[in-house]
């Protein structure tokens, strides 16, 4: 499991509703889309969609395009990724494509190739 990863979260869990939990060892084919808050620790291989919070664990590798209301980013993506309000990525991530998104933090040691767009998503 992950460590705490932003505020409203407790060891790695969301402390709201969380909808949706892919687990470490679980992969995912296909695409994804949740309205509530999903939690990824396993792999996701298909697009990747909710209007809510999205956390991908240190160990989780997606393969896909990413869309969601915010999140907070420990793992590997291969994809674009759109947060229509905060991304957060941590020291271990790896995105690989372009980013769209409100605001963003990065933690030293993120890594990120491709383009990064900050600002309002409209357009």
């Amino acid at each position: 499991m992950t460590a705490a990863l932003e505020s409203g979260t407790n060891n790695g869990l969301l402390t709201d509703a969380l909808s949706t939990m892919i687990a470490k060892g679980v992969t995912l084919e296909g695409n994804f889309a949740s309205e509530g808050s999903v939690q990824i620790e396993g792999n996701v291989n298909g697009h990747v969609k909710t209007s809510a919070s999205l956390i991908v664990g240190s160990e989780s590798k997606i393969i896909a395009d990413v869309l969601a209301e915010s999140a907070t980013i420990a793992g590997k993506i291969q994809g674009n990724v759109s947060v229509t309000h905060k991304l957060h990525l941590l020291s271990t991530a790896h995105i690989t494509g372009d980013i769209h998104c409100a605001s963003i933090a990065v933690d030293a040691g993120a890594i990120i190739s491709g383009k990064v767009e900050v600002g309002s998503l409209a357009g």
